[in-house]
């Protein structure tokens, strides 16, 4: 009986997913109860067999669904997902992206330069930006210049840039005063005439 009562909950389950199609489903439970009550090893069969088909139905919608997305753009259509009723809008993450990169310092090493890949295969490039204080102090001075913006501090730090990293020790320890500088710049030169 608890095999019947499983057929059914599929049934029930599955019609309600395709939407407006619950009596035919409902109607296939029904002969799959029968058929159980007659024969156990037959009911396992035809349930394989529905399973197999929901299977195959779900990978073609899915199909769908991403050649649906393929393709539209390249028509110039934009594709709007449907969106959460307490997600941040637009606005608010575009705020929070600009908040992280003006509140970071870039690096004036002129190797500091990442790149990351993007979507259509291609690579951005940008200067690396050091976080100077942790993300949660950063996160209290987002919310103490803009206090009507909700966002937690966990969906803060999800859109901090990819190219905003924390600072190393030794950036930590670089002095920038002259004679520093000055002995620098005699390695550098020193290793260049080594080269040479």
């Amino acid at each position: 009986m608890v095999g019947c009562a499983v057929i059914q909950f599929a049934a029930q389950h599955y019609g309600s997913r395709r939407g407006g199609t619950v009596p035919a489903h409902l109607a296939a439970g029904k002969r799959l109860l029968c058929t159980a009550a007659a024969s156990p090893q037959l009911a396992g069969k035809q349930l394989a067999s529905v399973a197999s088909r929901m299977q195959v139905r779900e990978k073609y919608l899915r199909a769908q669904r991403n050649a649906r997305e393929a393709w539209m753009p390249a028509l110039g259509l934009q594709f709007e997902r449907a969106r959460r009723a307490d997600s941040l809008s637009l606005a608010t993450v575009n705020l929070a992206r600009r908040f992280w990169h003006f509140s970071t310092r870039p690096s004036s090493c002129e190797k500091h330069h990442i790149r990351h890949r993007t979507a259509n295969g291609g690579w951005e490039h940008h200067i690396i930006h050091c976080l100077e204080c942790t993300q949660t102090q950063l996160y209290l001075l987002f919310k103490e210049q803009y206090p009507g913006v909700r966002v937690g501090r966990t969906l803060f730090c999800s859109l901090k840039p990819w190219y905003v990293r924390p600072k190393t020790e030794l950036q930590l320890i670089t002095c920038c005063c002259s004679a520093c500088t000055n002995a620098w710049l005699l390695v550098k030169a020193v290793r260049h005439m080594q080269q040479v």
